[in-house]
């Protein structure tokens, strides 16, 4: 019921908005995929990577945003996806360099004033990373013992942990700055947690 509700919370436009950030950074993941790891250049290896580009922006990307909208709207607040065409077009076009920015867009944030209250929402993209980065390790331990395309859960893990890290820096206008001004001591617990699950992007490739 709940989540009949907040889905009930999106109009058309935001929706296409969403629609249109995940396609071009999906398409911007699979350029610098197709490039980099190596795969049999098949039109199946070209569907698996596909496929790791789009679950990679998803998780690491869409779900950090949508944890924020959730979590805005709980707290009694508004928060709307946006598109930023600039930085989709930058997306697309550092991809094909070999680098990507990955900024098509983000949730704006309104009617949360308290640092508590601003903490909590700015903390809920990180910590979604960070949960799904433990799903995919332990999804990647399990199934590695039967195939080696287990690898892939693996890596989407690695990224969404580098996204949490890389989102808590305590810069403005980053997550993490936000949370630091909140508590001092949530924020060293949530950058800690962050670089600890960070460490397996070493064997993944991502650090």
């Amino acid at each position: 019921m709940v989540i009949l509700q907040y889905i009930n919370t999106f109009d058309r436009e935001e929706l296409k908005d969403i629609l249109a950030a995940v396609l071009i950074l999906t398409a911007a993941f699979s350029l610098i995929y197709y490039r980099d790891i190596v795969f049999p250049r098949t039109a199946f290896g070209y569907s698996i990577l596909f496929g790791l580009a789009l679950l990679t922006v998803l998780t690491a990307f869409l779900m950090h945003e949508m944890a924020h909208r959730y979590v805005a709207k709980r707290l009694g607040g508004y928060g709307r996806f946006r598109i930023w065409l600039l930085g989709a077009m930058l997306a697309l076009v550092t991809s094909a360099l070999g680098l990507l920015f990955a900024a098509p867009g983000a949730v704006y944030i309104s009617g949360i004033y308290s640092p508590e209250a601003n903490g909590k929402v700015s903390l809920a993209g990180p910590a979604t990373n960070m949960i799904l980065a433990g799903i995919f390790y332990v999804v990647y331990t399990v199934l590695s013992h039967f195939t080696s395309y287990a690898f892939l859960f693996g890596f989407v893990g690695a990224l969404n942990s580098w996204y949490a890290v890389f989102n808590l820096l305590p810069i403005p206008p980053l997550d993490g700055s936000k949370v630091l001004h909140w508590d001092r001591s949530i924020f060293i617990i949530a950058i800690s947690v962050a670089v600890i699950l960070n460490i397996p992007g070493i064997y993944f490739g991502i650090i």
